[in-house]
């Protein structure tokens, strides 16, 4: 191979399982093909090794071609031209360093520097990808790419769902690499970004840690492991100590329960930088189980939400009540608790609670959500002298008792709010 459609071929750079990789320079002679280009720049042309062994790998490859020249984002490579020819071709920029698989097989662990930037490259780039609909679903080492002008880019979307294919046409739904897949992309079931989500934090955890979380071969034993979880902390394979948001974040990520993980990239950035601009609006997946509903009350502080808590006595209601209080006193909510009396409907604190927070807010009629955008002062003044005033549970009718904020819930709260100082 010498010449491809205007491209003068200069050398192999590498091979993939589907495709080869080849340097090469726009012709002197002629007009360049791609209007960015010009002639004796130097660029990577994807070329599908066997276009005719199957075409669903050439519509996928056609597909990475396309996503990438539509989506332009600093942590994604640039594709400045697709050729659909008998042997199509991808023409890429062409990039000089090595994938993250490198740099762990040569330094065996990221500092912790480095690992905080790493993740906030990766969230930043699949909220990007996500927020358009696109399931990256082949996030790992190896394709991440470290370039000599120290850029992090994320590689390899020819696994990706697109929103704008069919879904009888969307394919390579138990594709991917099985270590680093989430336990329902094994399994071969619906999937969506929060798939991304668990292999980032499988990939973070080999980052930092200098090696995977689990052990195991082909897809039953990885399910098996996958699912089970029990991975070592992130940190025991560490002498140095790295950041506990970051340690906490690769763990959440990490859950076996789609709906236990942080439920947007962007919430996830959130919860690593500390930043509290992330949307207000959540997924609302069917929440089973323990893991599930800490993993979801996590979420929903994470985003600055409000968290209303209802359940039947013996439930085990109130350790998931104590859990929200932590965590959200973790966070620095100023946290009111209201306990219902025998036969109050679970909304009637609510209500409560929102006239308080309108009142010593200075908003009268405001709901929740408008108090906590309001002054935090105003509403940590709410708070405490909703906790100084302690009323007798009614009988049967409508009372309730103000815990203070520092005296751990004996008893299930019907409503936690909080707002986050600024």
């Amino acid at each position: 191979m010498t010449r491809v459609d205007g491209y003068t071929v200069l050398s192999k750079a590498g091979a993939g399982g589907l495709a080869d990789v080849w340097v090469a320079e726009v012709a002197l002679s002629g007009a360049p093909r791609c209007p960015t280009l010009l002639p004796g720049d130097r660029v990577a042309l994807k070329v599908l090794r066997d276009p005719e062994r199957s075409e669903a790998s050439r519509r996928r490859f056609l597909r990475e071609g396309r996503l990438l020249r539509e989506l332009r984002h600093p942590s994604l490579p640039r594709c400045h031209d697709v050729i659909d020819g008998p042997q199509p071709v991808l023409v890429l920029e062409l990039l000089e360093g090595r994938t993250l698989r490198d740099w762990i097989r040569d330094a065996r662990q990221l500092s912790a520097q480095d690992a905080l930037a790493l993740a906030e490259h990766l969230l930043r780039a699949l909220t990007f990808l996500h927020e358009r609909g696109v399931v990256h679903r082949d996030v790992k080492p190896a394709n991440i790419f470290y370039t000599d002008d120290q850029r992090v880019l994320l590689l390899d979307l020819g696994l990706a769902a697109d929103p704008s294919e069919p879904p009888e046409q969307v394919i390579g739904d138990v594709m991917g690499t099985y270590a680093y897949m989430a336990p329902e992309q094994i399994a071969g079931a619906a999937l969506d970004h929060r798939a991304d989500l668990y292999s980032l934090g499988v990939t973070l955890y080999e980052a930092i840690a200098g090696r995977r979380p689990f052990r195991a071969s082909g897809p039953a034993g990885y399910l098996k492991a996958h699912t089970a979880g029990g991975a070592p902390p992130v940190s025991a394979s560490r002498r140095d100590r790295i950041p506990t948001r970051l340690e906490e974040l690769v763990g959440r990520l990490m859950a076996r329960d789609p709906a236990a993980r942080p439920q947007t990239a962007r919430i996830a950035l959130a919860v690593l930088t500390g930043f509290q601009g992330a949307r207000r609006s959540l997924l609302r997946p069917p929440v089973v189980g323990r893991e599930a509903a800490i993993g979801a009350i996590s979420a929903v502080l994470d985003a600055g939400g409000a968290l209303h808590l209802v359940g039947e006595p013996g439930m085990g209601q109130s350790r998931l009540a104590r859990l929200a209080w932590n965590r959200a006193k973790e966070l620095e909510f100023d946290v009111i608790c209201l306990r219902g009396g025998p036969g109050v409907d679970p909304l009637t604190p609510e209500e409560r609670l929102r006239r308080i927070i309108a009142r010593r807010s200075g908003a009268p009629g405001a709901g929740l959500g408008g108090a906590q955008r309001g002054d935090p002062r105003a509403c940590r003044r709410a708070a405490h002298a909703a906790a100084r005033r302690r009323h007798r549970p009614g009988r049967g009718g409508g009372g309730g008792e103000a815990l203070r904020p520092r005296e751990a819930p004996g008893a299930l709260p019907h409503h936690h709010g909080g707002a986050r100082p600024r």
